[in-house]
């Protein structure tokens, strides 16, 4: 959802008080939390992925893949983690400096 599908509100909010810092905290807290989300959920699969892949290997009756590792480190999982929230703040703080910018009045006259 971008920033002009969400003026209305913005302009609500900015009539009722709200300060142009609420707003860009606001924007970069759902965009951290939207990349996290899909960020973590990545891992996640990732991991589930590598340790069915693991399972199989070491399974098999090759004895050359008897011995092989397939996981990531935690310490690897959650520089990840932080790498994905940054980029999520990263990705929201163009649209956030825009809403900050947002005039209450001509944002609740627009209503489209």
């Amino acid at each position: 959802m971008t920033v002009r599908e969400r003026t209305t509100e913005i302009g609500i909010r900015r009539a009722i008080g709200a300060t142009p810092r609420d707003i860009l905290r606001q924007i970069l807290s759902e965009s951290m939390m939207l990349t996290l989300l899909a960020g973590m959920s990545g891992i996640t699969l990732s991991v589930l992925i590598l340790q069915v892949v693991e399972t199989a290997v070491g399974s098999s009756s090759d004895p050359a893949g008897a011995g092989a590792s397939f996981q990531i480190s935690f310490w690897l999982a959650i520089g990840a983690a932080l790498l994905i929230a940054l980029l999520g703040i990263l990705a929201g703080l163009a649209p956030a400096l825009r809403a900050m910018h947002i005039r209450p009045v001509e944002a609740m006259r627009s209503d489209e």
